[in-house]
């Protein structure tokens, strides 16, 4: 934790709007405090059903998926 910790709060820069990052790389702590901190996280490239539903749910600034569809049910609370 103290390591995610660290690298966010480097992040924490009026000049730094947000950060893209590989959906692979990201974990929960990471996304919750990237929010905590008002950072803007976008979460590429997420073709994965399971992981897509997770990460929506932690609500990051946006994804980047060819699930569409899916991501759109998720989003909105509807289940397949």
């Amino acid at each position: 934790m103290e390591n995610i910790k660290k690298t966010i709060d480097s992040f924490n820069n009026p000049r730094i709007a947000g950060l893209n990052l590989s959906y692979k790389r990201a974990t929960d702590e990471f996304v919750k405090k990237a929010g905590e901190l008002g950072l803007k996280l976008s979460l590429y490239t997420i073709d994965d059903r399971g992981a897509l539903e997770k990460f929506i749910k932690l609500d990051p600034a946006n994804v980047t998926t060819n699930l569409i569809k899916d991501a759109l049910s998720f989003k909105s609370g509807e289940k397949k």
